[in-house]
């Protein structure tokens, strides 16, 4: 925290974060997010530094527990109107904003090390397609499954991508503020799904359930 309103952070990756956060400022301005001050890369590692908003209130992760059920029900009504939100920008490049690497923080999306970001969501289909195969040998996809082409639909959606109560500000009106856009990217909007399906698995257990109970989720991805 550099003062009273503002912080800094520091990594070798931020730039797609800086870009996400325009560009949810200028396209959808009516999600709370930490305002974006200046970005700027320094020093001989050429490290990434973020200025942006210090955003008042308590990380939902450490006030959850205290939380009566009214107030935890509006704080998942209103990620869930976030989520829909997202979705009313329709993009045609899937990926980070202004390009860079695809990673998603729970494994099974793009690998272990992430992918480059792709021109056209047939590009994305035919990446799903070269592992399908691999896939089938654990069971992850049913054995009849032939091919992801024209599965993805023809659209891709902001999204963050990693709804953790660690993300998450409830400030002092009972609004929430999203954090964190390090992971967001433009994607199909059943990706948004899959990642709080496998929250559900290894943390957050009770609010991403409320989260998923709130969401169009595909049934394809209870199976």
């Amino acid at each position: 925290r550099l003062s009273k309103g503002f912080l800094v952070k520091k990594t070798v990756n931020l730039m797609q974060e800086a870009c996400n956060l325009k560009f949810l400022a200028e396209n959808l301005p009516s999600i709370r997010i930490p305002r974006l001050v200046r970005v700027f890369v320094h020093g001989p590692k050429k490290f990434e530094y973020i200025v942006m908003e210090y955003v008042e209130g308590d990380l939902l992760s450490h006030c959850w527990e205290r939380l009566d059920e009214d107030k935890k029900d509006s704080v998942c009504e209103q990620v869930a109107q976030v989520i829909a939100t997202l979705r009313t920008v329709p993009l045609t490049r899937p990926g980070p904003i202004g390009g860079g690497l695809m990673a998603h923080r729970v494994r099974g999306l793009f690998g272990m090390y992430g992918v480059q970001a792709m021109d056209t969501i047939a590009e994305l289909e035919a990446y799903y397609d070269k592992y399908a195969a691999f896939a089938k040998r654990f069971k992850w996809i049913p054995a009849d499954f032939s091919s992801f082409a024209g599965k993805l639909g023809t659209e891709v959606y902001m999204a963050h991508m990693d709804w953790a109560m660690r993300n998450l500000i409830l400030q002092a009106d009972g609004s929430i503020c999203t954090i964190d856009w390090g992971a967001a990217g433009a994607y199909p909007a059943h990706f948004e799904e899959y990642s709080s399906l496998m929250k559900c698995l290894i943390e957050d257990k009770d609010f991403c359930n409320r989260i998923r109970a709130k969401l169009p989720v595909d049934p394809e991805l209870d199976e």
